[in-house]
């Protein structure tokens, strides 16, 4: 994963945490915010808790989840017409 972060006082030598020990990347990677622009972090975090965070907030999965349901038991019983 190739991910560079800058900080205001570090904006001209961002941090690559393919760099970083495993332990600090994953403390970075807990510390991002998941209210980031998602064109920004779209391409550059590959990190499934980073990703599971922003699912979390974004969306009521319970919701996500039984519209899913609804929609396969309606295809099913559509599809033996």
């Amino acid at each position: 994963m190739s991910v560079s972060i800058g900080c205001a006082c570090n904006a001209e030598n961002p941090i690559d945490l393919d760099e970083l020990p495993a332990v600090y990347k994953a403390a970075v990677l807990r510390m991002l915010s998941p209210e980031l622009p998602l064109e920004i972090v779209v391409d550059r975090i590959d990190d499934e808790d980073y990703w599971k965070r922003r699912c979390d907030l974004t969306w009521d999965l319970s919701k996500v989840v039984n519209k899913a349901v609804t929609s396969a038991v309606f295809w099913m019983l559509n599809e033996k017409k």
